[in-house]
């Protein structure tokens, strides 16, 4: 992985939580749509169900993350190491804290993923 220790920690926490629920899960994974070729810290997928994670620790690339997201029609977890953080992608992207089934997009703490995916699971959406 591309990232510094305690950010990879972060891919492998998060890697580890998707597993838990039988999803499968790839590192640095790569997508190409209209000629474009981008990367994710983390892709998860459970049959139809699919996610795109990007682990920040710092809200500098947040937009640049949502943008490659929507450009392929993924939906967006970006998982973070504190609310400080969290707030200021919060407030930099205009969205809530966890995914409530219409938001592609959701901002989480790391100890948020357990129920985010259970939430995610139960609402079955359509992206």
């Amino acid at each position: 992985m591309r990232g510094n220790p305690f950010h990879n920690k972060l891919v492998e926490d998060a890697k580890c939580i998707f597993s838990r629920f039988g999803w499968k899960t790839y590192t640095e994974r790569w997508f190409c749509t209209n000629g474009i070729t981008t990367y994710f810290d983390l892709f998860a997928r459970d049959g139809p169900l699919k996610i795109a994670c990007e682990i920040e620790t710092t809200s500098r690339h947040a937009v640049d993350n949502l943008r490659k997201a929507q450009a392929i029609g993924m939906p967006l977890w970006i998982i973070v190491p504190t609310r400080g953080v969290r707030q200021q992608i919060q407030r930099s992207l205009g969205c809530k804290p966890v995914f409530s089934g219409d938001k592609p997009v959701a901002v989480i703490l790391p100890d948020e993923l357990r129920q985010c995916i259970e939430e995610y699971i139960n609402c079955k959406p359509i992206i």
